[in-house]
C-alpha cells in the first residue's frame, strides 16, 4: 500500500513539471510582428530634371559706323523697338557729299576720254589699212582706247564707293529688335569700326534659354532610355522666374551642343520660349524644369518604407509570407513622398509601411494589406491576414 501511494506522488509530480515545461516553453516562444504593407504596382511617371539656365537674345547686333565723322543726330529713343533699315544715327555728311560729286566728275571726263580714244583708234586704223600711218602708231591709238576704258571703270567704281560711303552716313537698324542705351551723344567724333559700340539692338521675342546639363548627366540618361518601358520625353521646358514664380509660356528644345565645355564638363541645351510682354531679359538666371523620359513601368516606394543603413544603403522591407525580408533598393530620385527605385522592389511584391522598427530579416510576422492617402498616411486596411500574405 505504501509502495502504491508512493508511486502515485512521483507520477503526479513528473505531470506536473512535464506541463511547467510546456507553458514555460509557450511563453518564451517569440510573437510574430503586427506590420502594414502595401502592393507595389507600377505607373506611368514622367522623369524630370531641374537645369540651370540663362536668358540669351536670339539676335544681338551691336551698332558701329562704317564710317567716321561728327554723329549729328540720334534718331530713336533708347529702350525702343525699332525695325530693320530704320534710321538710328545720321553722321555729318557733307564732305561725302562732295565726293560723290567729285567722283560723278572723275566718271564724265572718263568718258569723253573713251569716246575720244576711240575715234582716234577707229580712224588710225583706217589709215593702217592704206598704209597712211605705221604700225606702231596704229598700236599706241589702240592702246590708249584701252587705258581710256579701264580709266572710265575705275571712276565708276570710285563713284559706286562714294555712294557707299554716304549711304553710311546714315547708320540704320542692321535687325528689328529693342534697342540698348546709346553710347554716343550728338557731336561726338566717330571712327570707322571703332571699339565702342553706339547702341546694342536684341530681338527678343521669341527668346532663347541655355541651360547647362553635365555630361554624365547626359550619359545617364542616355542609358535610361534603354531600359524597357521608357520612352523619351517631352519637349517641353517650363521656367522658373528669379522670384521663384513658374513663367506663363511653355518653351520648347531646339538644339543642344555637340561638345562638352571642357572647363565645365557640362553641355549647352537651348529651349526657346515665347516672350510677348518682355519679361524674359538676356542675363536672367533661370532654373528650367525638363521631363527627359517617361518611365512606363515605374516603381514608386513610399518614403516611409525606405531606411539607410550606416553607410547610407537603402532598403525596404518586403513581406514574404510571414516572413520580413530585407530588400536593398537602388533609388533614383525623390518624387513629392515616394522614392523612384531602379531596381530592388517587383511589381505585385507587398512592401511594409508600419512596424518597420526593430524588424530583423526572417522576422515572424503578421500582415495587414492597406492603402496610402494623397499625403502618404496609412488609410483604411483593405484586408487582414494574420496568419501571411502571399
Amino acid at each position: 500500500m505504501k509502495i502504491a501511494t508512493t508511486l502515485c506522488v512521483l507520477t503526479s509530480l513528473l505531470t506536473l513539471s512535464a506541463c511547467s515545461d510546456t507553458t514555460q516553453n509557450q511563453s518564451s516562444a517569440p510573437r510574430a510582428t503586427a506590420v502594414s504593407a502595401i502592393t507595389i504596382a507600377t505607373q506611368t511617371f514622367p522623369i524630370t530634371r531641374t537645369l540651370q539656365g540663362r536668358v540669351v537674345a536670339q539676335q544681338t547686333a551691336q551698332v558701329r559706323p562704317q564710317v567716321g565723322g561728327v554723329l549729328e543726330q540720334r534718331l530713336f529713343e533708347e529702350g525702343s523697338f525699332v525695325e530693320k533699315g530704320q534710321l538710328l544715327y545720321q553722321i555729318e555728311d557733307s564732305t561725302y557729299r562732295a565726293s560723290v560729286n567729285e567722283a560723278k566728275a572723275d566718271l564724265v571726263s572718263a568718258k569723253a576720254s573713251v569716246e575720244s580714244t576711240r575715234l582716234i583708234d577707229e580712224r588710225y586704223q583706217n589709215l593702217l589699212k592704206i598704209e597712211g600711218i605705221s604700225q606702231q602708231d596704229a598700236d599706241n591709238a589702240h592702246a590708249d582706247y584701252l587705258v581710256a576704258q579701264a580709266s572710265l571703270a575705275k571712276a565708276q567704281a570710285a563713284l559706286d564707293s562714294a555712294n557707299v560711303n554716304l549711304a553710311f552716313t546714315r547708320i540704320t537698324a542692321p535687325i528689328s529688335g529693342r534697342t540698348g542705351i546709346s553710347n554716343v551723344t550728338e557731336g561726338a567724333l566717330l571712327t570707322q569700326g571703332q571699339d565702342t559700340a553706339l547702341t546694342t539692338i536684341r530681338k527678343l521675342d521669341p527668346i532663347y534659354i541655355d541651360m547647362t546639363e553635365t555630361s554624365e548627366g547626359v550619359l545617364a540618361r542616355r542609358a535610361m532610355m534603354r531600359r524597357d518601358g521608357v520612352t523619351s520625353g517631352s519637349r517641353d521646358v517650363v521656367a522658373m522666374l528669379e522670384n521663384d514664380t513658374e513663367y506663363d509660356e511653355t518653351g520648347s528644345f531646339t538644339m543642344h551642343e555637340v561638345a562638352v565645355d571642357e572647363a565645365t564638363g557640362s553641355i549647352t541645351l537651348r529651349a526657346t520660349f515665347p516672350n510677348p510682354d518682355g519679361i524674359l531679359m538676356p542675363g536672367m538666371f533661370i532654373r528650367t524644369k525638363v521631363t527627359i523620359a517617361v518611365d512606363e513601368n515605374a516603381i514608386l516606394v513610399p518614403q516611409q518604407a525606405v531606411q539607410f543603413d550606416n553607410k547610407g544603403n537603402a532598403f525596404a522591407w518586403v513581406a514574404s509570407g510571414n516572413k520580413a525580408v530585407k530588400r536593398p533598393l537602388t533609388l533614383q530620385e525623390a518624387t513629392g513622398n515616394k522614392w523612384l527605385t531602379e531596381s530592388g522592389i517587383k511589381a505585385g511584391e507587398k512592401v511594409i509601411v508600419e512596424g518597420i522598427d526593430g524588424l530583423q530579416d526572417g522576422a515572424d510576422i503578421t500582415v495587414t494589406e492597406v492603402t496610402l492617402n494623397e499625403d502618404g498616411r496609412v488609410a483604411a486596411p483593405k484586408a487582414k491576414n494574420h496568419g501571411g500574405n502571399e
